[in-house]
C-alpha cells in the first residue's frame, strides 16, 4: 500500500454570539512524489566456467548494490537482453549467462508505483583452448620408382571445445606426396573465440 499518499478532511466552523455558524471542509492531500533509488554494479567481465560456454552468477554479485524508497519497496525485477534473455526478481544468483554481452536492467517499483531503473552489462569471454588428438602414425611404401609416397587419406583428428570448433587445418602437402623419411604433419584446431 501507498501509506505516504493520503487525504485528510478538516472541517472548519465559525460561529457568532447569536449561535449562527458556517462550516467548510478543507481537504488536505499528501502525495508521495519521491522516486525510489536503485544502484547497479558496474559493467562486468567474466571468463566462462571451466568446461562450459557459459558463466553462472555467484551469490549477489550481479544484484543491485542498493534499492531504497521512502515509502517502501514493492518489487525489484530484471529483464535480460542480448546473448542471454530472461526475466526474474530479487536476485540473479545462479542465472547462467551465455558467451558474449548481456544487458542487465534492474527496475525498482515502490509502494506508490513510482519506478527507477539502472543497468549494466555482463560480458562472458571464452579463453578456454580446444583440444585435439591427432590420427595414428602412418607407415607407407613409396610409389613405384619414386622417392615419395602418395597418401591421400591421413586420417582425421579428434577435436573438442567447450563452445565450438571453428576450423581444423594441417600443414600436410597439398599434392599428397610425402618424401622418403619422416614427415611431421602438424594439426591446428581453432575455436569460435579464436583460441
Amino acid at each position: 500500500t501507498c501509506s505516504n499518499s493520503y487525504s485528510i478532511a478538516r472541517t472548519w466552523i465559525v460561529s457568532d454570539q447569536c449561535g449562527n455558524y458556517t462550516e467548510h471542509v478543507q481537504t488536505i492531500t499528501v502525495t508521495d512524489n519521491t522516486n525510489p533509488v536503485i544502484t547497479c554494479p558496474g559493467n562486468q567481465i567474466k571468463d566462462n566456467d571451466a568446461g562450459e560456454c557459459t558463466y553462472a552468477a555467484s551469490a549477489t554479485e550481479f544484484d543491485p548494490i542498493s534499492a531504497t524508497d521512502n515509502c517502501g519497496v514493492k518489487s525489484v525485477n530484471y529483464t535480460l537482453t542480448g546473448v542471454t534473455t530472461g526475466t526474474g526478481s530479487n536476485s540473479l544468483a545462479g542465472v547462467v549467462f551465455n558467451k558474449g554481452v548481456t544487458t542487465v536492467p534492474w527496475t525498482l517499483t515502490e509502494n506508490c508505483d513510482h519506478t527507477s531503473e539502472c543497468s549494466f552489462t555482463v560480458t562472458v569471454n571464452d579463453p578456454e583452448k580446444p583440444t585435439i588428438t591427432p590420427p595414428a602414425d602412418i607407415i607407407h611404401a613409396p610409389d613405384p620408382y619414386m622417392n615419395y609416397a602418395t597418401v591421400t587419406n591421413i586420417g582425421t583428428p579428434l577435436t573438442s571445445d567447450n563452445c565450438s570448433v571453428a576450423s581444423v587445418v594441417s600443414n600436410a602437402p597439398s599434392d599428397n606426396h610425402y618424401t622418403i623419411g619422416n614427415t611431421t604433419v602438424i594439426w591446428t584446431v581453432t575455436d569460435g573465440s579464436g583460441n
